[in-house]
């Protein structure tokens, strides 16, 4: 999915020229003179306001899109631009006018409970907004803009050629370890090559979300953005308590696994090169050729299909209107992630795939978040469709557990076994990674002053607090400390981390449920995917079978769990 041309056949559907900005006017306008003498009449204010919602969010995520595959296209970043620059200020500026157009009737009480979550979480939204955080939020978009460009054009020098760093990972998990430490080397020294552009510019994106916060008269960024997160079932306390049971019972076994690796591999000591060949010395599994990706996604539909035939009925949906675009190649952005257009009720996945085994963990979780958006699409009203954080990796992860069950639809009975043992490893890595990201952003806006070595630093005290004094970083460290935080996560969505930890052990419990029964275990699945976000978040997570906890009295027994089937 590499141009315009793939959304072009929907265009039919659109209604509203959101690219217009006087016709955008004109339909907010519009909404605003609304004279609304009932319930019901408010309930239309409401049906109305979706229908420029959606033309909003699929012209966001049609622009980013496109602008994602190719970032040295010029028509494609202008048109991204236009819409951080004239079409969200425009819609920050109407949607508070809407909001409190909305929470001022007098008829909000008699919409019923349908409509609680979503009176709550516009009250939050009022309480958030001011005026001149318009434009603090313009110049954070285009400085987003600006990293997601330098990363995606970023290239690396391997085998005498330039090529874009996926291309080099594979390298990591080679069994000569020259190669390895080569290949680590040079994504190293690729990354090196920008860290100045993008560390200017993160310092510049510290100090404007210190501003918005301040605008807003919250206490800190962090409060702000937890507030803007729609974090109410939460707050920081319970991501200080998972920091400290992450250490407490998770490090552990994280380091018992790599005491294990570097026995295993008959080495003096690991080195930062070594952390991704497989164990056991076994060459890396390889599932598919870049030229052969569609024998991929026909292996993975066979997966899907082996699930559920509803899950299958929308994948097909994605795969027909070739809505995936997975493998990687010359500036293309960094990374993975789905988008979905409520305009023509489809979704899409972005990846960059290089052929092996993780490629396929990676296509479920995108393709469970795609799942989660099918089966709640038609929650009302349109904004209770939108997730928050730790509820929107709920689908995703549970997924990559119930996927493997069915692995063999696809690979061999000894290639599932590897992945799946890979897979339980990686709930270890996971929870080890979450927590240190998240501490270490936690300190970025407490101490938001910094200066760039005192971040450098702080990540590399983190980094042993976290387990990392068993891998010798000489010759390293200090590089790696410039450029090891530089992803997308902490660079462009502040405090979206930790959701993946809270996630994986909800997923863990699903996948508990659907081995002992897939139909129950399925069933708790779309339950909670199909309340989309229009219950609490302690509500969503009872549908999908389990409770909101990510503190002692979870990690105690499940690194005992991971302990005795893993070491």
């Amino acid at each position: 999915m590499s141009n315009e041309s793939v959304f072009s056949k929907f265009e039919n559907q659109k209604t509203i020229d959101i690219s217009n900005i006087d016709i955008l006017k004109e339909e907010f306008d519009k909404l605003l003179d609304l004279d609304i003498k009932s319930v019901e009449e408010l309930k239309e204010f409401v049906e109305k306001r979706d229908v420029i919602s959606k033309h909003l969010v699929n012209n966001w995520c049609e622009t980013y899109f496109l602008m994602t595959t190719d970032v040295a296209d010029e028509k494609k970043k202008k048109n991204n631009e236009f819409v951080d620059e004239f079409i969200t200020p425009i819609e920050s500026e109407y949607g508070d006018k809407l909001d409190k157009k909305f929470l001022s009737s007098p008829y909000i009480s008699e919409l019923g409970e349908d409509f609680d979550i979503y009176i709550t979480n516009l009250k939050r939204k009022t309480e958030l907004f001011c005026e001149e955080n318009i434009d603090v939020r313009k110049k954070i978009d285009k400085l987003s803009s600006e990293i997601t460009e330098i990363q995606g054009k970023l290239l690396v020098d391997w085998e005498g050629k330039r090529v874009p760093p996926p291309e080099v990972y594979p390298h990591f998990k080679s069994t000569d370890r020259e190669i390895r430490k080569r290949a680590y080397e040079a994504v190293l020294n690729a990354d090196l090559s920008v860290y100045e552009e993008i560390n200017q510019r993160f310092d510049e994106l510290i100090q404007l979300r210190v501003q918005l916060a301040k605008n807003s008269k919250m206490e800190s960024f962090t409060k702000y953005a937890f507030k803007d997160m729609q974090r109410s079932d939460w707050d920081e306390t319970h991501c200080f308590e998972f920091h400290k049971a992450v250490k407490e019972h998770i490090v552990p076994i994280h380091k018992k696994l790599r005491k294990k690796r570097k026995e295993s591999l008959k080495l003096d000591k690991l080195r930062p090169y070594d952390l991704s060949v497989d164990y056991l010395g076994r060459e890396p599994l390889y599932l598919y050729k870049k030229e052969n990706v569609e024998e991929f996604i026909e292996g993975t539909g066979k997966i899907i299909k082996a699930i559920d035939e509803e899950l299958y009925s929308f994948f097909k949906d994605i795969r027909e209107n070739d809505l995936l675009d997975l493998v990687s190649r010359e500036n293309k952005a960094p990374g993975g992630f789905m988008l979905m257009y409520p305009i023509y009720e489809k979704a899409s996945v972005f990846y960059n795939g290089v052929g092996l085994a993780s490629d396929l963990q990676v296509l479920l979780h995108e393709l469970g978040h795609c799942f989660h958006y099918y089966l709640g699409k038609d929650v009302r009203p349109y904004a209770l469709q939108d997730w928050c954080a730790e509820v929107a990796e709920s689908g995703s992860m549970s997924m990559e557990f119930i996927g493997l069950e069915h692995a063999q639809e696809y690979l061999s009975k000894e290639d599932c076994k590897r992945i799946k043992e890979d897979r339980l490893k990686g709930v270890v890595g996971l929870l080890v990674w979450c927590s240190q990201v998240d501490e270490f952003q936690h300190w970025l806006y407490a101490n938001a002053d910094h200066s760039q070595s005192e971040r450098e630093d702080k990540w590399k005290e983190l980094r042993l607090e976290y387990g990392g004094d068993d891998v010798d970083m000489t010759g390293y460290l200090e590089k790696s400390a410039k450029v090891d935080w530089q992803f997308m996560h902490i660079l462009q969505m502040p405090f979206y981390y930790i959701d993946y930890a809270i996630s994986e052990i909800l997923a863990l419990s699903v996948w508990d449920k659907y081995k002992e029964d897939p139909k129950n275990g399925l069933k708790y699945y779309k339950d909670g995917c199909r309340l989309a976000a229009s219950k609490s978040v302690k509500e969503i997570y009872q549908a999908f079978g389990t409770t909101l906890s990510f503190g002692d009295e979870v990690l105690r027994p499940l690194a005992k769990r991971l302990e005795e089937e893993l070491l």
